[in-house]
This record gives C-alpha cells, sequence and structure tokens, in this order.
C-alpha cells in the first residue's frame, strides 16, 4: 500500500470511528479514486471488525455532474451501537437549543 492509500484508509477508518459513515466527492472521471475509496472502505470495515456498504451516486442524476461515494456503517459492535446513540441523541438536542434561538 502506497502513502496515498495509507493516508486515505486513516482517514475513512477516522471517519467511520467517529460518524458511522464516509463522504467524498468526485469527477466521474476519477474512476480508479472512486474505486479506490470503495475497495479501502471494505478494508476499513474488516479492520474494525463492521459491516460496510460502499456506494456511489449516478452522475446524470445530479445537477452538478459529481458522483458521491459513501462508506457506511451497516452494523457494528454494541457498544458502537450505543455510543452512535447517545453522539445522534446529543447532536439532536444541539439542534433543539439552535432552533428555539
Amino acid at each position: 500500500m502506497n502513502e496515498h492509500e495509507e493516508n486515505l484508509l486513516q482517514a475513512i477508518l477516522q471517519e467511520l470511528e467517529i460518524d458511522h459513515q464516509y463522504m467524498r466527492f468526485f469527477h466521474p472521471e476519477q474512476e480508479e479514486e472512486i474505486a479506490l475509496v470503495r475497495k479501502l472502505g471494505r478494508k476499513a470495515g474488516r479492520i474494525l471488525g463492521w459491516k460496510i456498504r460502499t456506494m456511489q451516486t449516478d452522475p446524470a442524476a445530479r445537477d452538478d455532474g459529481q458522483v458521491i461515494v459513501l462508506v457506511v456503517v451497516e452494523e457494528s459492535t454494541p457498544e458502537d451501537e450505543e455510543r452512535m446513540k447517545d453522539r445522534t441523541a446529543l447532536i439532536i438536542s444541539q439542534m433543539n437549543i439552535f432552533g428555539s434561538e
């Protein structure tokens, strides 16, 4: 694995651990990089021991013509699931605070 791939893998791992998702925008002609993100997303899932799904949007369906690549956690550990529920509740409570101002 070269330095670019290692850095990308680390970025994906970090985002998955924090947010249970990784999202990146590409121009359609960046096919190799799109495939690499999907490949490394699956590898990140194996490293974490989580079930991962990777997907990409159809550029023709978007006004800007870009491809969005998503790496999403479908299933993790019970501890991580609980942490994400707590994180979601915190974010929602903060949105309610900001929404009432």
